[in-house]
């Protein structure tokens, strides 16, 4: 049969799929550089109305009912009085000044929605992408105000609407227009938007008499002038915009942090920021660079006695606190010591007395564990002390200063962290600044703990040139997806501190933490709320999402990027997390702890090889080198396995008090040997292969966990599975699985195993003791601790044998 496509079919066709990518993503074909449609002018305006008007009033009403009581003081100032000129009709433009932290987009939607409430037009908009999906509404100012793209070039640039238009109608019938940060904006895109206004809507007044909130702050981000001055800079400032002096200001203060959780600390670093955003910090003469101011250091140099290179522990969960001491502690040359909240007496004890810690910073609580009464047992001598005078404890001979946070009045033997900022504000920083600047680069900033997947915990030691550095590279690599960064992970771990909190000293970024210790609800709650785009963590983290029963009540769509590290993935697990959750693209990170967190990104393959990005373990980052080695240390072939080995500038200079351990570690000529087995293709990219002493070697035969694990997951029933070794008379090694199963499948017996394997694998890499568990023995970092689930099951067998 012949079919004969008439031009009508063909336009027909097209307008069902332009209104299905309206529908979809709000942009019509030409902007996806399809054909456009002929489309009645009827058909163009009413879809322009339509986006604008459709909302469902009982949830606005609820969104507004359940929002509005929660306004302090002067965000209900500033809501009033935007609303009142909405409803006298006055118009205007009027500029919310908003530093970080005081709720500015939680004030803007709610006020979006109250308009909307009421079936009036409220258009929201921002200067950036990243920004406009905190907003009810989610575009971009160019592309929904069709802000010419060459504003510079033109005496009297106008938007590019035409009367009559969809978008024409719009603007002639919104009351209100919300231009957030604004102040990234030219000011010649404002005077366009003014001159618009009033050719659409035949009005005089100021931006055609509709109200115009702008929205940002003048203390970040100006205008990017591509190779101008900073008096270019200035020019194109909203501010030297002729309607400047028309507008009205209103005022945000009140830093959310401290008032919903009493947060002093965080009170003082935010008001430390507007000192320094505000212009009040001088700058230097010749440099013209600012310092960051000292009393932001006096936590700890108001206790004099601490000297250079001293290691001083952090035992705190995610706290304003902790991020504080990660600063301070470089600044002052002392060695911070990150130690988890949730250890308890030898654990710490092992930790302090390994590296000889002077000091020691704790809360008196962390959700269940009393962390100060644990302590208070440790250290019983603390009762008695004077906290003018250093301690002198039996178990902890090198602790001689304690630091408490929190409200709590002084408690006996310790200093309070609250009363210490204020004692360092009043002090003189001469000698701080000298001693800032005797700090050598080179020397070592940070201890972190090994996960102690293989035994003890060992004490990488790393420098402040590395870790910085290394930051630099990851921020050049990954920092376009790092706007909002959601960090679930605990800060003891290198992790959370490299690919987390420290962005914040390179680049412009806001960095969440969604709960004080990682909480799969809060996490979810806070990438809802805070409209994260990126986040980082380890598999448990991902899977604990991904099974969560209220998942789909939280929106995730904000999420652009996740890296994943700490364990080795597999491909479909990744691809899953993309489809489900859903993240536009994720990534797998490895490095050690010993390299400051991060050696390889899968991202460098980016969206179009997704084979590489989910199936590798990536290429290494920059200025870095990397080599898979044989026993000699020198590069295998391409394809052929070997040890991974790195070199660089974020490399540890070893581990505390362990020379034989880092001589193992560490060659003469600065490679790290990981003890990981990889291999590398012809551009780069390594596959890992296994965990050099997670090895079995079962009849002289090597077996590689990994391998056997990822059969095991093909199976359907299967969620996880661990593979591992116990000792064997006879082969020297036999081959152990514990498995997991995932929620509502069907029966799984260790016979169904063994028979899917059959015909998968090699007879002797079959596990020959299978244990189906619910859950696996893991660090507190969410890693595999395969010498426990051995000893686990060499104990199994062992009560089992003597029951027979």
């Amino acid at each position: 049969m012949n079919l004969v496509y008439t031009p009508d079919m063909f336009n027909q066709a097209l307008i069902i799929l332009e209104d299905k990518a309206f529908e979809m993503a709000g942009k019509d074909l030409e902007q996806l550089g399809l054909p456009i449609p002929q489309r009645n002018l009827g058909d163009r305006l009413g879809r322009e109305m339509l986006r604008e008007t459709s909302y469902d009033v009982n949830e606005l009403d609820k969104y507004v009912s359940a929002n509005e009581p929660l306004l302090v003081l002067d965000q209900k100032a500033a809501y009033n009085a935007i609303l009142d000129r909405i409803n006298r009709k006055t118009g205007g433009i009027i500029f919310l000044d908003a530093p970080g932290g005081t709720g500015k987009t939680f004030v803007i939607n709610l006020f979006l929605t109250k308009i909307r409430q009421q079936s009036k037009i409220a258009i929201a908009v921002a200067s950036l992408g990243i920004a406009a999906t905190l907003l009810h509404g989610d575009r971009t100012a160019h592309s929904t105000l069709k802000l010419p793209l060459n504003l510079t070039h033109c005496e009297a640039p106008l938007c590019n609407i035409s009367k009559g238009t969809g978008e024409a109608k719009v603007l002639q019938e919104c009351e209100l227009i919300v231009w957030d940060e604004c102040t990234m904006s030219h000011r010649q895109a404002l005077e366009a938007l003014d001159r618009t206004l009033h050719d659409l809507r035949g009005n005089g007044k100021h931006m055609g008499g509709v109200v115009v909130l702008l929205a940002g702050d003048f203390r970040e981000t100006l205008p990017v002038i591509p190779k101008g001055t900073m008096a270019d800079e200035l020019k194109a400032c909203l501010k030297a915009s002729y309607l400047w002096k028309h507008v009205i200001k209103l005022e945000l203060k009140t830093n959310m942090r401290v008032h919903l959780q009493g947060d002093v600390s965080a009170g003082h670093f935010a008001q430390q920021l507007l000192t320094i955003g505000n212009g009040k910090v001088p700058a230097e003469p010749t440099s013209r660079l600012i310092s960051i101011p000292d009393n932001f250091c006096n936590v700890v140099e108001s206790i004099e006695v601490l000297k250079s290179s001293d290691r001083f522990a952090v035992w705190l969960p995610n706290t304003s606190e902790n991020v504080a001491m990660s600063f301070a502690t470089s600044k002052l040359g002392l060695i911070k010591v990150n130690i988890n909240p949730a250890y308890v007496g030898r654990e710490l004890e092992y930790c302090i007395n390994k590296v000889g810690c002077k000091g020691i910073i704790l809360s008196p609580t962390v959700k269940v564990i009393e962390s100060l009464s644990l302590f208070r047992r440790l250290v019983p001598e603390l009762d008695q002390h004077s906290a003018s005078r250093e301690l002198s404890s039996k178990v902890l001979p090198t602790l001689k200063h304690v630091i408490l946070t929190g409200k709590q009045s002084s408690i006996s033997g310790t200093h309070s962290y609250n009363s210490l900022i204020e004692r360092g504000a009043k002090l003189s920083h001469n000698k701080l600044n000298e001693r800032q600047a005797s700090v050598n680069p080179d020397s070592p900033v940070a201890i972190y703990y090994t996960s102690g997947t293989t035994g003890q915990p060992k004490a990488a030691t790393l420098t402040n040139f590395g870790i910085l550095n290394l930051v630099h590279a990851q921020w050049e690599h990954l920092g376009r997806f790092f706007t909002r960064l959601c960090v679930p992970i605990p800060m003891f771990h290198m992790f959370a501190e490299v690919v987390g909190v420290l962005n914040a000293a390179v680049a412009k970024c806001q960095v969440v933490f969604p709960a004080i210790l990682p909480d799969t609800v809060s996490t979810m709650q806070a990438i809802h709320e805070e409209k994260c785009t990126a986040l980082i963590g380890a598999p448990i983290i991902f899977r604990d999402i991904l099974t969560h029963p209220d998942r789909k009540k939280y929106d995730l769509s904000s999420l652009v990027y996740s890296a994943l590290g700490a364990s080795p993935m597999h491909y479909d697990f990744l691809r899953q997390l993309e489809t489900e959750i859903p993240i536009k693209r994720v990534s797998q990170g490895y490095g050690l702890t010993e390299n400051s967190a991060l050696l390889t990104s899968g991202m460098w393959a980016d969206d179009d090889d997704p084979k590489r990005r989910l199936g590798s373990l990536g290429k290494c980052m920059q200025r870095l080198e990397i080599k898979v080695a044989n026993q000699e240390g020198n590069a295998v072939p391409i394809g052929q396995q070997g040890e991974i080995w790195a070199r660089g500038y974020p490399i540890m200079v070893g581990y505390y008090g362990d020379q034989d351990k880092t001589q193992e570690a560490l060659t003469p000529s600065g490679w790290l040997r990981t003890g990981d087995h990889a291999r590398m293709d012809e551009d780069g990219y390594l596959y890992y292969i296994g965990r050099q002493k997670e090895m079995i070697i079962r009849g002289g035969i090597n077996i590689y966990p990994i391998e056997v694990e990822n059969t095991i997951i093909e199976h359907p029933s299967v969620a996880e599975a661990q593979v591992f070794s116990i000792p064997d008379e006879r082969y020297g090694e036999e081959v152990c699985a514990w498995i997991k199963l995932k929620p509502n499948s069907p029966p799984c017996q260790t016979e169904d195993i063994t028979k899917f394997l059959s015909d998968k694998l090699a007879f002797f890499k079959i596990p020959k003791h299978i244990r189906f568990v619910d859950k696996f023995i893991m660090t507190p970092t969410g890693k595999v601790q395969k010498f426990k689930l051995s000893e686990a099951m060499v104990n199994e067998l062992k009560e089992s044998k003597n029951k027979q």
